[in-house]
């Protein structure tokens, strides 16, 4: 199954990630398109003709991206990671946006580490109880805070939580080093109390 817009070539990921998640389906040539795409036709009154952008043609059925394609990782997998890093995200936030680019940023520069990263969806209620379970001073196992937190996992396990508005490449950058670099007392110093070390399941 396709990932991308077959008409702009925007990856569903992006589209997600900007909460653009309406899908059009063409009956009259089989195509699909991401409503950043489909044209639309103001008549007034406001009525307004969806129209596709391949035969211009109207009839075109609706159809949510988030059934075919998710950004996320699950915690099964997160908790697979043997050096990695998990953002809870949500699409309304900008801090999470943030934290991400500094991440894709940072991971080249961990590649002996061979680190996985994923993105954990805070609007999803389990996800917020495991997330409040492991760090109950940085999560709300009732409401998304969107904070943009990262967490990093070392052989499976969530060792240590931080970040936040005024994170930058250089902390994370550092602080994997320290977390990932299989020496118990360098994870110890990394995980300052008051920066909301966790528990996790046994």
């Amino acid at each position: 199954m396709t990932s991308v817009c077959r008409h702009c070539g925007t990856h569903y990921d992006e589209l997600l990630r900007n909460e653009q998640w309406r899908g059009f389906s063409c009956r009259a040539c089989d195509t699909e398109s991401c409503q950043r795409c489909v044209a639309s036709e103001d008549q007034g009154n406001q009525i307004v003709f969806l129209r596709c952008p391949n035969c211009k043609a109207d009839n075109l059925d609706a159809f949510d991206l988030r059934d075919r394609h998710s950004i996320f990782t699950s915690i099964e997998q997160v908790s697979s990671f043997e050096a990695g890093i998990a953002l809870p995200y949500v699409a309304w936030s900008v801090y999470p946006r943030r934290t991400e680019s500094l991440v894709h940023s940072a991971l080249p520069k961990l590649s002996s580490f061979h680190p996985s990263f994923g993105l954990l969806d805070e609007e999803n209620e389990l996800v917020r109880v495991q997330l409040a379970n492991w760090f109950p001073d940085r999560f709300n196992a009732d409401v998304p805070i969107g904070s943009g937190v990262l967490i990093w996992f070392l052989a499976g396990k969530p060792v240590h939580c931080d970040g936040g508005h005024y994170l930058t490449e250089y902390e994370i950058l550092r602080l994997s080093r320290q977390l990932w670099s299989g020496s118990e007392n360098s994870a110890n110093q990394a995980m300052h109390p008051s920066r909301g070390v966790g528990r996790f399941d046994s």
